[in-house]
């Protein structure tokens, strides 16, 4: 029989196996946090877990699969983009939500876009030093 250790979205480990009262009745030693939704059991994603997880389980397989899961962001519908648009009262703040929203800036690249950055005749934005100190 073979546990699977994979990384969390959360910083924890996610940790299935085949169902069995003795594994159940151990792991049980270890952790109490059972997803009954998504069926596995979470362990703080710690040394001492870790270590604790292993000798309660040394007789059994355990295979890691530590790649980070990653989550995709939720998307806004049009409706909705076009509503937080209009919650915005003032003129200058919705300009930059709206510029913000539609070229898929960074809060930092937008507080250090200057007036010389934004083309509007060739409707380009100049984005200098943004993430990873690349302009863009």
């Amino acid at each position: 029989m073979t546990f699977y250790v994979n990384k969390g979205s959360n910083h924890n480990l996610i940790i299935t196996f085949d169902y069995s009262p003795e594994r159940v009745k151990k792991i049980k030693q270890i952790t109490n946090r059972w997803n009954p939704v998504e069926k596995y059991w979470e362990i703080a994603d710690t040394e001492q877990c870790i270590r604790r997880f292993l000798n309660v389980f040394q007789d059994e397989e355990v295979i890691f699969d530590l790649k980070r899961v990653e989550k995709l962001p939720d998307i806004l519908s049009k409706d909705e983009v076009i509503r937080l648009f209009k919650q915005v009262m003032n003129v200058k703040h919705r300009a930059i939500l709206m510029l913000t929203y539609s070229a898929g800036l960074r809060v930092s690249e937008v507080v250090s876009l200057k007036v010389m950055d934004i083309d509007s005749n060739r409707m380009l934005i100049h984005v200098r030093q943004g993430k990873g100190r690349k302009d863009r």
